[in-house]
Protein backbone atom coordinates (compact mmCIF):
# COMPACT_ATOMS: atom_id res chain seq x y z
CA UNK A 1 0.00 0.00 0.00
CA UNK A 2 1.03 3.09 -0.73
CA UNK A 3 2.09 5.98 1.86
CA UNK A 4 0.06 9.13 1.36
CA UNK A 5 2.07 12.31 0.43
CA UNK A 6 1.14 15.28 2.13
CA UNK A 7 1.86 18.61 0.32
CA UNK A 8 4.06 20.73 2.48
CA UNK A 9 1.70 23.60 4.14
CA UNK A 10 2.03 26.91 2.07
CA UNK A 11 2.62 29.58 4.97
CA UNK A 12 3.72 32.75 2.61
CA UNK A 13 1.54 35.04 1.63
CA UNK A 14 1.96 38.18 -0.86
CA UNK A 15 -0.18 40.88 -0.13
CA UNK A 16 -0.43 44.25 -2.35
CA UNK A 17 -2.92 47.18 -1.52
CA UNK A 18 -4.46 49.77 -3.72
CA UNK A 19 -4.07 52.87 -1.77
CA UNK A 20 -4.74 56.83 -2.24
CA UNK A 21 -1.19 58.08 -0.84
CA UNK A 22 1.82 55.90 -0.56
CA UNK A 23 2.12 57.20 3.73
CA UNK A 24 1.78 54.40 6.56
CA UNK A 25 -1.67 55.89 7.02
CA UNK A 26 -2.95 55.80 3.11
CA UNK A 27 -6.49 55.19 2.80
CA UNK A 28 -6.79 52.03 1.21
CA UNK A 29 -9.00 50.43 -1.67
CA UNK A 30 -8.56 47.34 -2.24
CA UNK A 31 -6.65 44.25 -0.18
CA UNK A 32 -5.29 41.45 -2.53
CA UNK A 33 -3.45 38.31 -1.42
CA UNK A 34 -2.09 35.35 -2.77
CA UNK A 35 -1.15 32.08 -0.85
CA UNK A 36 1.64 30.43 -2.32
CA UNK A 37 4.98 28.42 -2.12
CA UNK A 38 8.61 30.05 -2.85
CA UNK A 39 10.44 26.67 -3.27
CA UNK A 40 8.14 25.13 -6.06
CA UNK A 41 6.17 28.49 -7.25
CA UNK A 42 2.72 27.11 -6.80
CA UNK A 43 0.11 29.26 -5.83
CA UNK A 44 -3.27 28.77 -3.51
CA UNK A 45 -6.11 30.08 -2.84
CA UNK A 46 -6.55 34.06 -3.34
CA UNK A 47 -8.26 36.66 -1.06
CA UNK A 48 -9.73 40.12 -2.67
CA UNK A 49 -11.91 42.84 -0.76
CA UNK A 50 -12.77 46.33 -2.21
CA UNK A 51 -13.45 48.80 0.49
CA UNK A 52 -15.85 51.19 0.23
CA UNK A 53 -14.79 54.79 -0.59
CA UNK A 54 -16.36 56.48 2.42
CA UNK A 55 -14.73 54.69 4.79
CA UNK A 56 -11.14 54.11 3.16
CA UNK A 57 -10.74 57.78 3.83
CA UNK A 58 -12.52 57.92 6.73
CA UNK A 59 -9.67 56.01 7.96
CA UNK A 60 -6.58 56.94 6.25
CA UNK A 61 -4.81 59.71 4.28
CA UNK A 62 -5.40 61.13 0.65
CA UNK A 63 -2.70 62.35 -1.62
CA UNK A 64 -3.57 64.59 -4.61
CA UNK A 65 -0.48 63.64 -6.21
CA UNK A 66 -1.56 59.75 -6.13
CA UNK A 67 -4.88 60.84 -7.08
CA UNK A 68 -3.74 62.08 -10.52
CA UNK A 69 -1.44 58.79 -10.69
CA UNK A 70 -5.04 56.90 -10.64
CA UNK A 71 -6.42 59.26 -13.44
CA UNK A 72 -3.40 57.65 -15.72
CA UNK A 73 -4.18 54.65 -15.53
CA UNK A 74 -6.30 52.35 -17.51
CA UNK A 75 -9.81 51.90 -16.92
CA UNK A 76 -9.73 48.73 -15.66
CA UNK A 77 -7.75 49.74 -13.11
CA UNK A 78 -9.79 52.75 -12.70
CA UNK A 79 -12.90 50.71 -11.87
CA UNK A 80 -11.62 50.32 -8.31
CA UNK A 81 -13.42 53.53 -7.61
CA UNK A 82 -16.62 52.26 -8.80
CA UNK A 83 -19.78 50.98 -5.94
CA UNK A 84 -20.47 47.35 -6.68
CA UNK A 85 -19.30 45.04 -4.29
CA UNK A 86 -17.65 47.28 -1.64
CA UNK A 87 -17.25 46.34 1.91
CA UNK A 88 -16.14 48.46 5.14
CA UNK A 89 -12.51 48.57 6.34
CA UNK A 90 -13.22 46.40 9.56
CA UNK A 91 -15.15 44.03 7.86
CA UNK A 92 -12.40 43.59 5.03
CA UNK A 93 -9.65 43.43 7.91
CA UNK A 94 -11.74 40.82 9.63
CA UNK A 95 -12.72 38.85 6.76
CA UNK A 96 -8.81 38.84 5.91
CA UNK A 97 -7.65 37.60 9.69
CA UNK A 98 -10.06 35.22 9.14
CA UNK A 99 -8.83 33.73 5.51
CA UNK A 100 -5.40 33.93 6.92
CA UNK A 101 -6.12 32.29 10.29
CA UNK A 102 -7.88 29.52 8.47
CA UNK A 103 -4.87 28.59 6.04
CA UNK A 104 -1.61 28.93 8.12
CA UNK A 105 -1.14 29.66 12.17
CA UNK A 106 2.60 31.33 11.15
CA UNK A 107 2.19 32.75 7.94
CA UNK A 108 5.12 35.23 6.99
CA UNK A 109 3.55 37.66 4.54
CA UNK A 110 5.50 39.65 1.88
CA UNK A 111 4.67 43.12 0.86
CA UNK A 112 6.45 45.15 -1.95
CA UNK A 113 8.59 47.16 -0.44
CA UNK A 114 9.85 47.68 3.61
CA UNK A 115 7.41 50.33 4.44
CA UNK A 116 4.42 50.02 2.09
CA UNK A 117 1.83 47.23 2.25
CA UNK A 118 2.35 45.75 5.45
CA UNK A 119 2.58 48.50 7.18
CA UNK A 120 -0.30 50.39 6.07
CA UNK A 121 -2.06 47.46 6.82
CA UNK A 122 -0.89 47.27 10.75
CA UNK A 123 -1.89 50.90 10.45
CA UNK A 124 -5.47 50.07 9.38
CA UNK A 125 -5.89 47.42 12.10
CA UNK A 126 -4.93 50.12 14.45
CA UNK A 127 -7.51 52.60 13.64
CA UNK A 128 -10.04 50.49 11.39
CA UNK A 129 -10.48 47.80 12.83
CA UNK A 130 -10.12 48.70 16.99
CA UNK A 131 -9.27 45.59 19.25
CA UNK A 132 -7.98 43.05 16.21
CA UNK A 133 -4.52 42.39 15.49
CA UNK A 134 -2.94 41.64 12.05
CA UNK A 135 -2.40 37.72 11.77
CA UNK A 136 1.08 37.68 11.48
CA UNK A 137 4.05 38.15 14.06
CA UNK A 138 6.21 41.05 13.42
CA UNK A 139 9.41 38.56 12.83
CA UNK A 140 7.83 36.85 9.73
CA UNK A 141 7.04 39.95 8.02
CA UNK A 142 9.39 39.65 4.54
CA UNK A 143 9.95 42.44 1.55
CA UNK A 144 10.16 41.55 -2.12
CA UNK A 145 12.26 44.49 -3.27
CA UNK A 146 15.46 43.08 -0.87
CA UNK A 147 14.80 39.49 -1.95
CA UNK A 148 14.84 40.87 -5.77
CA UNK A 149 17.87 42.93 -5.11
CA UNK A 150 19.48 39.89 -3.65
CA UNK A 151 18.61 37.42 -6.68
CA UNK A 152 19.80 39.94 -9.11
CA UNK A 153 15.77 39.86 -10.50
CA UNK A 154 14.19 43.01 -13.01
CA UNK A 155 10.77 42.43 -11.71
CA UNK A 156 9.75 45.35 -14.43
CA UNK A 157 10.48 42.54 -17.29
CA UNK A 158 8.60 39.86 -16.00
CA UNK A 159 5.38 39.41 -17.96
CA UNK A 160 2.09 40.49 -16.84
CA UNK A 161 -0.44 37.72 -17.66
CA UNK A 162 -2.43 38.48 -20.48
CA UNK A 163 -5.35 38.32 -18.78
CA UNK A 164 -4.39 40.18 -15.60
CA UNK A 165 -4.77 43.92 -14.51
CA UNK A 166 -2.18 46.24 -13.43
CA UNK A 167 -2.56 47.73 -10.03
CA UNK A 168 -5.73 45.19 -8.97
CA UNK A 169 -4.44 43.95 -6.16
CA UNK A 170 -5.18 40.31 -6.34
CA UNK A 171 -3.60 40.36 -9.98
CA UNK A 172 -0.76 42.16 -8.40
CA UNK A 173 -0.44 39.93 -5.32
CA UNK A 174 0.35 36.55 -7.83
CA UNK A 175 2.53 38.59 -9.94
CA UNK A 176 4.43 39.29 -6.54
CA UNK A 177 4.14 35.76 -5.41
CA UNK A 178 5.74 34.74 -9.05
CA UNK A 179 8.65 37.02 -8.97
CA UNK A 180 9.20 36.10 -5.16
CA UNK A 181 9.71 32.37 -5.51
CA UNK A 182 11.66 32.96 -9.18
CA UNK A 183 14.25 34.90 -7.00
CA UNK A 184 14.19 32.44 -3.41
CA UNK A 185 14.99 29.04 -6.08
CA UNK A 186 16.97 31.80 -7.83
CA UNK A 187 18.99 31.93 -4.19
CA UNK A 188 18.43 28.84 -3.37
CA UNK A 189 20.58 27.64 -6.40
CA UNK A 190 23.12 29.50 -6.17
CA UNK A 191 23.32 28.47 -2.12
CA UNK A 192 23.39 25.28 -2.71
CA UNK A 193 24.61 23.95 -6.13
CA UNK A 194 24.65 20.48 -5.25
CA UNK A 195 21.29 20.17 -3.54
CA UNK A 196 19.33 21.48 -0.74
CA UNK A 197 20.13 19.97 3.15
CA UNK A 198 17.31 17.83 4.39
CA UNK A 199 16.48 20.41 6.70
CA UNK A 200 16.76 24.18 5.81
CA UNK A 201 15.92 26.85 8.31
CA UNK A 202 12.93 27.26 6.74
CA UNK A 203 11.76 23.61 7.66
CA UNK A 204 13.12 23.36 11.26
CA UNK A 205 10.58 24.72 13.63
CA UNK A 206 11.29 27.62 15.61
CA UNK A 207 13.88 26.40 18.66
CA UNK A 208 14.34 28.37 22.62
CA UNK A 209 17.73 30.50 21.96
CA UNK A 210 20.58 28.52 24.29
CA UNK A 211 21.14 30.33 27.92
CA UNK A 212 24.20 31.47 28.21
CA UNK A 213 25.81 33.12 31.44
CA UNK A 214 25.81 37.15 31.47
CA UNK A 215 28.62 38.81 32.52
CA UNK A 216 27.86 41.04 35.69
CA UNK A 217 25.05 38.51 36.31
CA UNK A 218 24.78 35.87 39.02
CA UNK A 219 22.97 33.18 36.87
CA UNK A 220 21.50 32.33 33.28
CA UNK A 221 19.93 34.88 31.15
CA UNK A 222 16.63 34.71 29.87
CA UNK A 223 17.16 33.43 26.24
CA UNK A 224 13.57 33.22 24.86
CA UNK A 225 13.34 36.20 22.33
CA UNK A 226 9.91 38.06 22.55
CA UNK A 227 8.54 41.49 21.76
CA UNK A 228 9.94 43.05 24.78
CA UNK A 229 13.61 42.37 23.27
CA UNK A 230 13.39 44.53 20.36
Amino acid sequence: MKKEVKEPQMDHFSIDLETLHTRYDAAILSIGCAQFDPMTGKIGLQFYREIDFDASIKHGAVSGSTLRWWSGQSDKARRIFGTDGKVGLAQALDEFTTWMRARSMAPKVWGNGATFDITILEHAYAVGCVGLQPPWHFTNIRDMRTIVDVAGVDPGAWPFPKDGVAHNAAHDAKRQAEIIAACWQKIKKSTFPGGEPEKTREQMPNQPVEKVDSPGNSGPAAATAGDDDL
